[in-house]
This record gives structure tokens, C-alpha cells and sequence, in this order.
């Protein structure tokens, strides 16, 4: 078992500088595996705010655009007109790099997965917001369509919830934050002290 990890004629400092590497860089490769976690996320969170886009209004009937339209009530998500808004909401996955904890530098392949959700539409953050009186501009209630999913998700039992989450970490699928661990001890077992524990050292990990 020794030769495996690669411990054998290690002194003890060196030991406890091998384990520490290695544990660094199985539970770094979990988190760098999530990707198919974080498409599940983000596809969810999308799917609820696009909801809210798609909630009829309830406010004042309005055909300044040549057909009855029902704009929302203040406080509500606005109400669908165009679709515009409900067709921008998006999201992305990224690895970002990590920076090493005994030099801050950058290190290769170390990092996090960040899924990113979000509109380029512009006048999605006044809708959400509201807008305050200045000049030609009415003041304008907030209609938010983003918040009350923030809040459904912060709240446990709603949305996907802190437990959907975790459950999305640990069994998302294609990949998981526990396959990649484990892949990623598989692959140190296997492989010889030059390619693990030295270089680690070597690049201040």
C-alpha cells in the first residue's frame, strides 16, 4: 500500500507535505468535475425565472401597441408582451483558475466551477429595481422577476433548494463532485511520485 501512494522512505515532514498534496488534489478535481452539476443548476434556476416572465399581468389593460395588453401590477413579474425578456435569460458554466496557498499564485488546474445566470437585456435590471422619477422618466414600481427566485432557493422546500443543490453536487450527471474525486485518486494510485507529490511541490501547491 505504500508503494502505491508513493510514502514509502518518506521521512515524516515529507509524509505530511505528500498527504496534504495529494488530499488537495483529489478534492480540487471535485470541484473542478462539476460541471454537468452546474448545467443542471443553471438550467433549473433559468427554468424558474423564465416562469416568472410568463405570468400573466393583472394590472392596467394597455393597446398602445395594437393588441390588449395586461401590464403587470407593481410589486409582480412583468407581464409577457414580447417575449423578449422571458427568450434572454441564460446561463453559463466556467472553470476558474485557483490560486495556491502557500505562494497566491495561479496554479494550472486548479480552481472552481461557476455557473453564471443572467440577461443582456437592458431594461431587465429597472423592471426588477424599479426606476426612480428624473426628468421624462415616470417612476416606475419594482416588477421583479429575479428575487422571489433568489428567495424560493435560499428558502428550504422551494425552488431547488440548499438540498436539491447538494444533491445536483454529489449525483449530478453526466459528472459529480464524487466521480471526479474519485478519478482523480484512481489516477494518483496509479501513478508515479514524478508526476504527483514533486510536482505539486514543485509549483508551490
Amino acid at each position: 500500500m505504500g508503494a502505491a501512494i508513493h510514502t514509502f522512505g518518506m521521512g515524516g515532514q515529507q509524509l505530511t507535505q505528500a498527504i496534504m498534496a495529494n488530499a488537495l488534489r483529489v478534492f480540487n478535481a471535485g470541484g473542478m468535475g462539476l460541471r454537468g452539476s452546474a448545467i443542471e443548476i443553471g438550467t433549473k434556476y433559468r427554468a424558474q425565472v423564465q416562469k416568472q416572465y410568463r405570468t400573466p399581468g393583472t394590472g392596467k389593460s394597455d393597446k398602445r401597441f395594437g393588441e390588449p395588453h395586461r401590464s403587470s401590477a407593481p410589486g409582480q413579474p412583468p407581464a409577457r408582451r414580447t417575449g423578449r425578456l422571458h427568450d434572454s435569460v441564460q446561463f453559463s458554466v466556467s472553470r476558474k483558475p485557483g490560486r495556491s496557498s502557500t505562494t497566491g499564485r495561479f496554479v494550472k488546474g486548479f480552481g472552481k466551477t461557476e455557473v453564471s445566470i443572467f440577461t443582456k437585456v437592458e431594461y431587465a435590471e429597472y423592471l426588477e429595481k424599479g426606476q426612480r422619477g428624473t426628468g421624462k422618466k415616470k417612476e416606475r414600481a419594482p416588477r421583479p422577476a429575479w428575487l422571489p427566485v433568489h428567495r424560493q432557493w435560499a428558502t428550504p422546500g422551494e425552488g431547488m433548494g440548499i438540498r436539491g443543490i447538494y444533491h445536483a453536487i454529489r449525483y449530478g450527471k453526466p459528472d459529480n463532485f464524487i466521480a471526479a474525486e474519485r478519478r482523480a485518486a484512481k489516477a494518483l494510485m496509479l501513478a508515479t511520485p514524478a508526476t504527483t507529490f514533486a510536482r505539486d511541490v514543485a509549483a508551490g501547491r
